[in-house]
């Protein structure tokens, strides 16, 4: 009777223990077939979203589109959102298990940003390859003239040496040479090198100005740190020199313009922060400090009165003559002495990276991270500023000249300081200067359209000189990947 009764007992127990394992069994599978259907989900968000990303580099505002293309006959509750910058994609359903009635929530999102390193490198070196391009068939338009500072219709008329733009064209030749090491570049620039010794003997009509700096960098110290070129050495120097003839003692910067005796010309303009880069320069070659006195001196003279407490920028600066004191700012090119003129706080912003590239002085810093930061605040959706930083909106010209002088100027100040953010700021910039403002798709002789001039005495937006430098300067620097030696 007692083993009857265990029997019993056990088959009781072996029902029971065979539920329970047909229960293990069941959520089992529900848990491995929920995570393989979430798996598939994930892949197919993940998927979309990395695809709609690489369309963004390529074709700019495509990739959300792309994104919902991929996922647009897959089951499970997808949408798309996010930006041109990144591109993101959900899922969410309630997974049924046909037994016991058992559901899960499954949702998740993927993200991808729109900026992937190999294939934005890959779109700066053909729009780079783009303007090497450009630059070898304008050898042949332009022969022994210059590009003017703006085109007409997206076209350059030829020009003498005489303006303050010319550099712009022969140091695009030097960099086109320096990434094909193709002959026609270097013979080029070579022969206006020379033009450039024959300006500094007998045109010094035309030298008259602080642009010192800007032509003579470009032209024969870049043909000095390329080729070696002893003559063009000696006249950089000599330039040099006769930019230092434009400091004064009295408030201690290089005067812009007109005659140095003038007390209403007693004046600095931002722009200027990028031609004592030629006294630096002058300074390391030659051992004679009184250059990079007389540059450091300028700089600081810049930082402290052409620079306001909010970051924004004056275009010029006056002092007294006789006793070197600060008067006021104004502006020639900006929509008011009230404003900031895109261009010279783009001008800032280089000329402060310069700076300290060259002096190492901490102080500079906190002053750039403020340029830098006041210059993207004021930017319109698409990264390229208006003329005038006063506006922030509408209908008014944009400036992609001081986009690009902006980019050389966060590039060369990430070599010494690194900072991610601004990097980021930068490739923003780039692409939108490269897929909305890039001459490709019509006929042209420049590489940028929308460039500004002067907005105040009536220019419209066209094609300018140092605009398409400063872009090609920009591309340099990333293809090489930080390795360019610039020019300045």
């Amino acid at each position: 009777m007692t083993k009857l009764k265990l029997r019993g007992s056990y088959t009781v127990e072996a029902a029971c223990l065979s539920g329970l394992f047909l229960l293990v069994i069941f959520a089992s599978l529900f848990l491995i077939i929920g995570t393989l259907h979430h798996s598939i989900r994930t892949n197919a968000s993940l998927e979309a979203s990395e695809l709609g990303s690489i369309q963004s580099v390529r074709k700019n505002q495509d990739g959300l589109s792309t994104a919902n293309l991929r996922i647009h006959w897959e089951t499970g509750g997808y949408s798309v959102s996010g930006s041109n910058h990144e591109v993101l994609v959900s899922f969410e359903e309630q997974f049924r298990f046909p037994i016991f009635n058992l559901n899960w929530h499954i949702k998740g999102t993927s993200h991808s940003k729109v900026i992937q390193p190999v294939l934005f490198i890959e779109k700066i070196k053909k729009a780079l390859e783009y303007c090497i391009d450009r630059e070898r068939e304008n050898i042949d338009i332009f022969g022994s003239l210059y590009p003017c500072p703006q085109s007409r219709d997206y076209l350059y008329d030829g020009q003498t040496n005489y303006e303050w733009t010319n550099s712009f064209y022969t140091g695009m030749l030097w960099l086109a040479y320096e990434m094909t090491k193709e002959e026609c570049f270097m013979k080029k620039a070579q022969e206006q090198s020379a033009d450039f010794r024959d300006r500094l003997d007998n045109r010094l009509d035309t030298l008259n100005t602080h642009d010192i700096g800007f032509l003579y960098s470009l032209s024969c110290v870049a043909d000095y740190k390329i080729t070696g070129s002893e003559k063009a050495k000696k006249t950089a120097l000599e330039a040099a020199e006769l930019l230092a003839k434009r400091f004064s003692d009295k408030g201690g910067f290089i005067q812009a313009w007109g005659n140095l005796n003038d007390p209403a010309s007693h004046n600095l303009i931002i722009d200027c922060m990028l031609n004592i880069p030629l006294l630096f320069w002058a300074a390391e070659t030659t051992g004679e400090e009184k250059y990079r006195n007389m540059a450091v001196s300028h700089l600081k003279a810049t930082v402290s009165n052409a620079i306001r407490d909010d970051f924004t920028t004056h275009h010029t600066f006056y002092f007294d003559k006789e006793t070197g004191r600060p008067l006021r700012g104004e502006t020639h090119q900006g929509y008011s002495d009230d404003s900031c003129w895109a261009r010279g706080q783009s001008w800032g912003i280089y000329g402060t990276a310069l700076g300290y590239s060259y002096t190492k002085d901490e102080s500079i810093i906190p002053i750039f991270n403020g340029l830098v930061d006041c210059f993207l605040s004021k930017l319109p959706e698409d990264k390229v500023p208006y003329w005038d930083m006063i506006f922030t909106n509408g209908d008014e010209p944009r400036d992609t000249s001081a986009a690009s002088i902006t980019l050389c100027g966060i590039l060369e100040m990430n070599k010494h300081v690194p900072n991610e953010r601004y990097m980021q700021a930068a490739e923003e910039i780039l692409n939108s200067l490269i897929d909305k403002y890039m001459t490709d798709k019509i006929t042209s002789t420049g590489l940028l359209t929308d460039g500004m001039y002067a907005r105040m005495r009536g220019d419209r937006p066209e094609c300018n000189i140092w605009g398409d430098y400063y872009f090609m300067e920009a591309l340099v620097r990333i293809v090489s990947g930080g390795e360019w030696k610039k020019y300045w």
